[in-house]
């Protein structure tokens, strides 16, 4: 991992696409390299800061642990914020950016909060989670329009790059016609950004936590999102983060 601070957003212009499935699997799967992660959740409902909240409830009633030891074996912190003061969001960029490891944001499914420009902008990698139907591609066609406007009136300031991920994939539906759509969609995404190696629908996958992942999810998310950390250069030259990490923990 060349660069030490990696600010990664989920985001798209419709919801009910993922997002914080896959935003909260994708920390996971970072943290399972060894590398430190945050997690920030400016969704307008925070469903990521409200599913950790249970579960360290559900941690707290079953271990007679403290409450110390129970968050030193958190995988990483999650944290809340709204994006409705453009201030306030430009505060919290300019401190995730001192963050040693990689940021992880999901964002609400629209661009009505006053601070999701900035959020957008100062991000390196934006992950558009969409699904195979007319609906979420017409919305996801929208989205890379709003991106790369940005990025022509913000110039060199936006360096962010695209990555697309299909989720909920079922290989078993679709007609014939619908196949090749699905396929021309992809191969028009590429033009934009990297497209990943599919979500496969996959119950266990929605059955998330916040706190790590099964067997079956790594199983199901390994070729997706290994290439997406491929692409982010996490799968390499990320030992000095690593050894930093393992310092800190000792």
């Amino acid at each position: 991992m060349k660069k030490t601070n990696i600010i990664v957003t989920f985001a798209n212009l419709k919801g009910g696409l993922g997002k914080r499935t896959l935003c909260t699997l994708f920390a996971l799967y970072v943290r399972s390299l060894g590398i430190p992660v945050k997690v920030v959740d400016c969704d307008g409902q925070h469903s990521i800061a409200q599913t950790r909240e249970k579960e360290l409830q559900q941690l707290k009633n079953l271990s007679s642990g403290t409450d110390h030891v129970i968050a030193d074996d958190m995988p990483f912190e999650v944290e809340s914020h709204s994006l409705e003061s453009q201030q306030e969001t430009n505060s919290l960029i300019k401190r995730l950016k001192s963050f040693e490891g990689v940021v992880v944001l999901d964002s609400p499914g629209n661009l009505k909060e006053e601070g999701i420009v900035s959020l957008l902008a100062n991000s390196d990698y934006i992950a558009c989670p969409y699904m195979l139907d007319r609906v979420t591609i017409d919305a996801t066609a929208t989205f890379i329009v709003v991106v790369y406007r940005l990025m022509d009136t913000l110039g060199s300031a936006m360096s962010a790059k695209m990555l697309f991920i299909p989720n909920r994939v079922d290989s078993r539906f679709g007609t014939a016609k619908e196949k090749a759509l699905f396929s021309a969609t992809k191969l028009h995404l590429s033009q934009y950004g990297d497209v990943t190696p599919d979500v496969d629908y996959r119950a266990c996958v929605q059955r998330f936590s916040s706190l790590s992942l099964t067997p079956d999810q790594l199983k199901t998310i390994a070729e997706p999102f290994g290439f997406l950390a491929a692409r982010m250069g996490l799968t390499q030259d990320n030992a000095e983060l690593k050894a930093r990490n393992d310092g800190e923990s000792e």
